[in-house]
């Protein structure tokens, strides 16, 4: 069976600690205050809904606008499970996760990285994630060439779950359409899934180093003798990427 529920996931991971499973892509610092962030995977301490004593959560990608000459913390947010964006004065107190202050932010909540803004530009970008889950990654090469474009199959010999794709350029991408990659789990029977939502799109032209990190929505699972099949498509021939097949190892 591809598809996991909730609680066979739970049941098959026991108990880990709360922390990031995967993502954001690190930003480098830029020409602006504007914070890019990917998506990204969390588990958050909750003993309320889950008796698991976690609940994950995936969070899409967006920007933040940074206040300039402050230091911002980029945090999930451990009540709500979205993103914020703490700001104190430029090498102030670092703001007490579950505390009263008028800094502080929820309890059980996940530090991301600290941001340090000058007048006009983000100065520097500091991880401060903490990481949960036994993640294993591969990269494949991946062409949008008439010759390359179909399945590329990989037998991971594991048994985990399928967390999701992320993809860099490796060669720009010619015409006038976008390449896809599509991820689909192949069980030993020959009956192929999708793993929804972990589609990589990069547009035409997309100019070599372009990024794109799809996390899935669902859980799916792949066994021992089960095989990914990442099937690219592209209207104008001419490509390549190299996508990095994200497993959590149960």
């Amino acid at each position: 069976m591809p598809t996991l529920s909730r609680a066979q996931l739970d049941a098959l991971m026991g108990n880990p600690r709360p922390g990031v499973v995967y993502g954001p892509h690190a930003p480098d610092p830029g020409d602006s205050l504007t914070l890019t962030y990917s998506e990204l995977l969390v588990r958050l301490a909750d003993t309320t809904s889950n008796p698991t004593g976690l609940t994950e959560y995936r969070i899409a990608g967006g920007t933040n606008v940074c206040t300039a000459s402050m230091d911002t913390y980029f945090y999930v947010d451990g009540t709500t499970g979205a993103v914020g964006f703490q700001e104190v004065a430029l090498n102030a107190t670092k703001p007490v996760i579950g505390g009263s202050g008028t800094s502080d932010i929820a309890a059980n909540s996940l530090f991301i990285s600290k941001i340090v803004t000058g007048a006009l530009y983000i100065d520097s970008i500091e991880d401060l994630r903490q990481f949960t889950g036994n993640v294993q990654t591969t990269a494949i090469p991946v062409g949008f060439e008439t010759a390359d474009m179909g399945g590329y199959k990989w037998v991971p010999r594991v048994h985990a779950r399928v967390i999701g794709l992320d993809s860099r350029v490796t060669n720009e991408l010619a015409g006038s359409d976008a390449g896809t990659v599509i991820p689909y789990v192949v069980d030993m029977g020959g009956t192929a899934t999708e793993v929804t939502n972990a589609t990589i799109s990069h547009g035409a032209t997309a100019a070599v180093g372009v990024r794109d990190l799809e996390i899935s929505d669902g859980f799916f699972y792949v066994g021992e003798m089960d095989e990914i099949n990442l099937v690219s498509a592209k209207s104008t021939a001419g490509g390549l990427c190299t996508v990095t097949v994200i497993l959590e190892i149960l």
